[in-house]
């Protein structure tokens, strides 16, 4: 008994740790067995998508403390950790057989978009190592928005993974 409440307690404190603190080892820990007892497909992307906006939270409390300057890779490594948990995400709601809904393909963009707007509006308050990692996620989320992704996933066909290289500036 002691053990389960230590155990809660450690998790309670933990829920508003940033990379770097102490507890948020345990936030991750946390996070990572709800997303192991959730077994319905829709419920694990969303919660994928759910884990993802925590992180992008995470970076914009970082970028309003001295320990983003300090520590950049913390800033990086949160928004890797956004990137994957996006990917999962979105990978697991393109997936299941009811994919072609227009409804839910609006909502994940609708998604992006915001994720998107936030990663643009904080890029200028990181550091420079940080800032190049905002630029790839955006990139990546802006391709799921276009009219021709979403028309490949409702077809289902034409799909191939492929790669994109940008050259210029913003």
């Amino acid at each position: 008994l002691a053990i389960v409440a230590i155990a809660g307690g450690g998790m309670f404190a933990s829920r508003d740790a940033l990379p770097g603190d102490a507890l948020y080892g345990i936030k991750r820990v946390a996070e990572s067995a709800g997303t192991a007892l959730t077994f319905d497909q829709n419920a694990r992307a969303q919660r994928h998508l759910a884990l993802a906006t925590t992180r992008l939270n995470e970076v914009e409390q970082l970028a309003k403390t001295s320990v983003a300057q300090a520590d950049p890779a913390l800033v990086s490594g949160a928004i890797m950790d956004f990137d994957a948990a996006t990917g999962e995400g979105s990978s697991l709601i393109l997936t299941e057989d009811d994919a072609h809904d227009p409804a839910r393909l609006a909502d994940l963009q609708a998604w992006a978009a915001e994720q998107v707007s936030r990663l643009s509006a904080l890029r200028s308050e990181l550091p420079a190592s940080a800032q190049a990692e905002v630029d790839r996620s955006k990139i990546t989320y802006v391709m799921i928005g276009t009219t021709h992704f979403t028309n490949a996933v409702i077809e289902r066909r034409h799909l191939s993974p492929v790669a994109a290289i940008r050259l210029g500036l913003p």
